[in-house]
């Protein structure tokens, strides 16, 4: 659990061990913070570990993603899938200036 504890967050963990079979919802989450580093490294945001993200999923079952630390003008989105043995992630990381006309 020590390794889980150094990639998830405490709220990440509870929501995977609450599914049926948790190795899916980990491997979906692990694959997404992979995604999200590598989508902000091309925007310079190169100090990001996995333990500073955090994928929850919204009302609607969406995945958000919150990273401390996070410059406030860039956004993530992020699509997350899996099977019993594959999981994918596709991350996109944007600037977004809310006074931009």
């Amino acid at each position: 659990r020590f390794f889980l504890r150094r990639i998830f967050t405490k709220k990440e963990l509870s929501y995977c061990f609450a599914r049926k079979s948790s190795g899916p919802h980990l491997a979906a989450r692990l694959c997404g913070k992979e995604a999200v580093i590598k989508a902000c490294s091309g925007l310079g945001m190169v100090d990001i570990s996995y333990n500073t993200i955090e994928i929850l999923n919204n009302r609607y079952g969406v995945p958000m993603v919150t990273i401390k630390k996070q410059i406030p003008k860039i956004i993530v989105q992020l699509s997350l899938s899996h099977t019993k043995e594959t999981a994918i992630a596709f991350a996109l990381a944007v600037y977004h200036d809310p006074y931009a006309k």
